[in-house]
């Protein structure tokens, strides 16, 4: 477990490592944003600036923050699954509503690519999911302006970065450990990490296909 541990450290250190120029940028900018404060009502124009990097500011630590939390939730109940749920029976609550099981899946959601090529699994679910994580991130740091899509977004990417550290650490098995259902109609077996990016992918389909865009209603 403490092999482990330090391993998850280690991974988070890569991406905070990949993330240091945004860190770097984002000191720039508080710097650059001193010398342009929030404009009164008697401002010219130009010092607007200084409210555009107060915002790009908030929504950069939105970024990381649901980012990061959402790696901690799926790392932190992937551990107790481990250790309170591995070698035991399943176990059912609210009459069967969510049960309790352990397993290990080295596909991908509910166990999608388990039989494929090792090379293939490796570009699929390593390369293009980090390409794909690392260009939400850079989106959000830098152009997205939306709260609810910075959180929505930023959960989806901590989900895959989450079951991207199990692949790294685990020989390609991620952990998954909750099954919901009502009788025979039941989910797979699934993780915290697959239901950051199912909830937030969904969540960000109905807004986008419903038009509900809080900044357009408030201008």
């Amino acid at each position: 477990t403490g092999l482990r541990i330090k391993t998850y450290f280690s991974t988070l250190r890569f991406f905070i490592f990949l993330l240091s120029p945004f860190a770097d940028n984002y000191v720039s900018m508080r710097l650059s944003c001193a010398a342009f404060p929030r404009p009164c009502k008697h401002a010219v124009p130009g010092v607007f600036l200084g409210m555009a990097c107060a915002d790009r500011k908030k929504h950069i630590l939105i970024t990381l923050a649901v980012f990061l939390a959402n790696i901690l939730a799926d790392r932190l109940t992937k551990m107790l699954a481990t250790e309170l749920l591995r070698g035991r029976p399943p176990a059912a609550y609210l009459k069967n509503l969510v049960v309790f099981y352990y397993a290990e899946n080295d596909g991908a959601f509910l166990s999608l690519g388990a039989g494929w090529n090792s090379y293939f699994k490796y570009l699929v679910f390593v390369i293009i999911p980090i390409g794909f994580c690392a260009a939400i991130l850079v989106y959000l740091m830098v152009r997205e302006t939306e709260p609810i899509r910075i959180i929505l977004l930023s959960s989806i990417a901590g989900g895959g970065i989450g079951n991207l550290i199990d692949r790294l650490c685990n020989e390609f098995r991620v952990v998954d450990f909750l099954n919901f259902g009502v009788g025979n109609l039941r989910t797979g077996i699934l993780n915290v990490a697959d239901l950051s990016v199912t909830f937030g992918a969904v969540i960000l389909v109905i807004l986008e296909l419903t038009g509900n865009k809080p900044s357009a209603k408030a201008r």
